[in-house]
């Protein structure tokens, strides 16, 4: 008999279709079925039939299992805004597909929980209710508060991924749109952050900083307030400001600075891990240059064409999260689930799945044992 087994779940259906970007009429299309049988599929009104259902998978580049499992909690218990660093209408089909990355990413945390004890979350909080009064001085030390929270010098950070990774942060690199640099929230009590695969070394540790700042001084701040566009930029200015006092400390980064030009800066950027660009806003930052001096290296490295890439940024490899590979790999070596059964069974799109853990079905790279030490509990779905 011509049937489905399972109930059709119509928000993954809205999701695997935000995920692609596209509208219901551009779905519709690519399926040969009306924008109106898309929309009755997603308000649950009728459930589409098994050919459909295959066609919707695979445009869709999701398996068909996947339209049949229920939204974990953790993907509807959202306890944030969602930090993004605009919110131009045209960008609202970003935002919905970044909103479902993150929930695809609480959701494969959660299928691992019931395998594997997790990190701790331990990260501090400097959330205020009155986030506009927070002063460059107030960030400054937060950024230093927040480095002895997590037991640092003020030295250079050797891997920011895996500290955070560490702290019970769960991080994704994921292909974003252009000009969205990176993503977080509060899902379940879980700090979550998103961050362009695309960026560069230097660029992407900065941008993970920066929505590092926004899990622990913005958690208060509601969507409303964040539609407001100069609440807005004023809290993007200070997660920028957080992020170069957190990776370059002024009583330790200043004493390195000998000479303010390209060449010299780059020496640093291969030590401290931030950019030229960034060097130069933490200089202007501290009154170690003026606002001209600024704009006038800016004008420079524009006319040289430094501003997308800089030097080092193609040699330099960028960091990547190793919790979720580190977990495959514990995995599979303790008989729990082959690489393929663990695609399988999260129900997530493989691809993403390969996306933040770096592993491909079916082989597994070596992985060094530098992360966290796991216990499998062994305890059924």
């Amino acid at each position: 008999m011509d049937r489905i087994l399972g109930h059709f779940q119509a928000k993954r259906l809205t999701q695997a279709r935000q995920a692609k970007k596209w509208t219901m009429t551009d779905l519709a299309k690519r399926v040969g079925v009306t924008r109106q049988a898309i929309s009755s599929f997603e308000n649950d009104d009728t459930n589409p039939k098994p050919a459909v259902l295959s066609s919707l998978a695979r445009e869709l580049e999701v398996p068909e299992a996947f339209f049949l499992e229920s939204l974990r909690p953790s993907e509807q218990s959202l306890e944030s805004a969602l930090n993004f660093r605009t919110l131009k209408a045209s960008k609202k089909k970003a935002r919905l597909q970044a909103k479902t990355y993150l929930q695809w990413l609480v959701s494969l945390r959660d299928f691992v929980s019931h395998y594997i004890t997790l990190p701790d979350i331990d990260i501090p909080n400097f959330s205020t209710e009155n986030v506009l009064e927070l002063s460059d001085f107030d960030i400054e030390q937060i950024a230093k508060d927040t480095r002895r929270y997590f037991g640092l010098g003020d030295g250079p950070i050797a891997n920011l991924n895996l500290l955070l990774e560490n702290k019970g942060v769960l991080i994704g690199h994921v292909p974003l749109e252009s000009g969205m640099d990176g993503v977080s929230a509060w899902f379940d009590g879980v700090p979550t952050i998103l961050i362009n695969s695309d960026a560069y070394h230097a660029r992407a540790r900065f941008d993970l900083a920066h929505e590092l700042f926004h899990l622990i001084a913005h958690r208060s701040v509601t969507e409303e307030q964040l539609e407001q566009r100069e609440f807005l930029n004023k809290i993007e200015e200070q997660a920028h400001t957080f992020a170069g006092a957190f990776l370059a400390p002024n009583n330790t980064f200043l004493k390195e600075v000998y000479r303010i030009d390209y060449d010299s800066l780059l020496k640093l950027k291969a030590r401290w891990g931030i950019s030229v660009q960034a060097m130069v806003v933490r200089l202007s930052q501290l009154d170690i240059i003026s606002e001209y001096q600024k704009s006038r290296f800016f004008r420079l490295l524009n006319a040289e064409g430094l501003r997308k890439k800089e030097g080092l940024d193609e040699e330099t490899p960028p960091e990547r999260p190793d919790l979720f590979k580190k977990i495959v790999e514990f995995m599979q070596n303790e008989n729990v689930l082959s690489i393929g059964d663990f695609m399988h069974s999260t129900r997530i799109p493989a691809w993403f799945v390969e996306s933040v853990s770096g592993v491909k079905a079916p082989e597994l790279d070596s992985v060094p044992n530098n992360v966290v030490e796991f216990k499998p509990y062994l305890k059924a779905l």
